[in-house]
C-alpha cells in the first residue's frame, strides 16, 4: 500500500512538473479536486451522502425560512488556560436537532480579555476535531497578530453526532438542512454572547468551505443585530454543491435519479446567500431600534481558487457579487490563487491567516 502511494506521489509529481513547464499548473493542479470523491468513497469508507434520502420535507420548507438570533448564557469564567472547550445548549435544540447535538461546543484558542479581537471559525466539511483550525490557523493568528479564536464544533459531527451516522456522512437532507441552520444559529448566538461579555473587542467570522459558507450566511443573518464584523471566507460557495462540484459523485443513488435531483436542486436554491442576502435586507429596512435604523459595518475577504472543481466558479463569483455589495459590505477585497479546492486549503494556509487579519483591519479602516 505504501508503495502504491509514493508511485501516486511520484506519478503526480512528474504531471505537475510538465504542467509547469507549459503554464498548465493551475489547471492540473485543481484537476486532482477530483481524488476528493474518490478518497471518500475508498480510503475513509464513507457511506454516500443522503443514503436515507431526504427525510420530512414539511420541516425543510419550515426550516429553511427561520431566522436565528436567541441570545445564549454562557458564563464568563476566568481561562485557565490559552486553549479551553466551553459547551452551551443550543437554540437549535428545540427545533429538532438530535440529542447528541444540542449541546453546543467551542475551543477557544488565546486569551480573550488580552487579545486585539476575537474570530469564530466554522467547520469545514469533514473537521470532526478542532486540531487542523487550532494548529494550522488560530495559534499563528494568535501569535502574529493577537486575534483570539473560537473553534465552533458543527453539529452532526464528532460529540455532536447523532448515533447511527458513520463519521461526517449526512444521512438525510433534512440533516444538512438541520445542520447548516444551527450551525448559523450558534453562530450568531455566539457573536451575540462575545458583543455582550467583550463589548470593546472586534469581532469576525471565518471559515473554509463549507464553514466559509456558514460564515457568509451567519454574517449575512446577524445584521439585524448591529454587530460590526470582519468576515474572511475561503473558497466559499453560494449554496450547497453537492448537484453542480466533484461531490456529486459521492451522492447516493437514489437522490441521482432525475426527479429527485431536481426536487434536491428545488431545496439548494432556496438556500442561497442571494435569498438569505434579500431577506435579511427587507427585515433591516423594516426593523428599528430607538426609532432609528439599525446599521453595522462589514468587512470582507473572499479567497477563491482559479480551478476549484469542488465549487463551480459561477458559484464563487455569486458569493463575492452578493457578499461585497455595497448593500452587505462596507469594504470588500477578492484574491483569485491558483489551483484548486484541496490545493488552497492544503498549501495556503500562512495566507489565509494573513487575510483573516486583513478582514479586522479593513473593518477597523471602515
Amino acid at each position: 500500500m505504501i508503495a502504491l502511494c509514493l508511485a501516486g506521489a511520484s506519478v503526480i509529481g512528474l504531471i505537475v512538473t510538465y504542467a509547469w513547464k507549459v503554464g498548465a499548473t493551475s489547471y492540473v493542479v485543481g484537476s486532482l479536486d477530483h481524488l476528493g470523491p474518490i478518497l471518500i468513497k475508498n480510503v475513509a469508507r464513507l457511506p454516500y451522502f443522503f443514503e436515507k434520502g431526504f427525510g420530512d420535507m414539511k420541516r425543510i420548507d419550515g426550516e429553511i425560512e427561520y431566522l436565528p438570533g436567541a441570545f445564549i448564557d454562557i458564563p464568563k469564567v476566568e481561562q485557565k488556560n490559552d486553549s479551553e472547550e466551553r459547551t452551551f445548549k443550543s437554540h437549535y435544540a428545540d427545533r429538532g436537532l438530535p440529542l447528541e447535538a444540542q449541546t453546543g461546543r467551542f475551543c477557544i484558542v488565546g486569551n480573550l480579555q488580552e487579545s486585539k479581537g476575537i474570530v469564530i471559525h466554522f467547520s469545514a466539511t469533514g473537521d470532526e476535531s478542532y486540531y487542523t483550525r487550532k494548529n494550522r490557523y488560530a495559534k499563528p493568528l494568535y501569535r502574529n497578530h493577537k486575534i483570539a479564536s473560537i473553534l465552533l464544533m458543527c453539529p452532526y459531527y464528532a460529540a455532536r453526532k447523532p448515533s447511527g451516522q458513520k463519521m461526517w456522512s449526512i444521512r438525510t437532507v433534512e440533516d444538512i438542512v438541520l445542520q447548516s441552520n444551527a450551525s448559523i444559529s450558534d453562530g450568531v448566538s455566539i457573536l451575540r454572547w462575545l458583543k455582550n461579555t467583550y463589548p470593546d473587542k472586534p469581532l469576525g467570522l471565518t471559515g473554509v468551505s463549507y464553514g466559509a459558507s456558514m460564515a457568509c450566511l451567519t454574517a449575512l443573518k446577524s445584521v439585524s443585530h448591529g454587530i460590526d464584523v470582519a468576515l474572511c471566507a475561503c473558497v466559499p460557495a453560494d449554496r450547497p454543491v453537492f448537484l453542480d462540484g466533484v461531490l456529486r459523485n459521492v451522492l447516493s443513488p437514489e437522490i441521482k435519479k432525475a426527479a429527485n435531483k431536481e426536487k434536491l436542486r428545488a431545496i439548494f436554491n432556496r438556500m442561497t446567500v442571494r435569498k438569505v442576502s434579500l431577506l435579511m435586507q427587507h427585515q433591516k429596512k423594516s426593523k428599528t431600534q430607538n426609532d432609528r435604523e439599525i446599521s453595522r459595518k462589514l468587512a470582507y475577504v473572499q479567497i477563491s481558487a482559479n480551478h476549484d472543481k469542488f465549487i463551480p466558479s459561477w458559484s464563487a463569483e455569486e458569493t463575492y457579487t452578493i457578499m461585497g455589495s455595497p448593500q452587505n459590505a462596507n469594504v470588500a477585497e477578492l484574491y483569485n490563487l491558483s489551483g484548486g479546492h484541496g490545493s488552497v486549503i492544503a498549501l495556503r494556509a500562512g495566507f489565509y491567516v494573513e487575510k483573516i487579519a486583513r478582514s479586522f483591519q479593513l473593518l477597523k479602516d471602515a
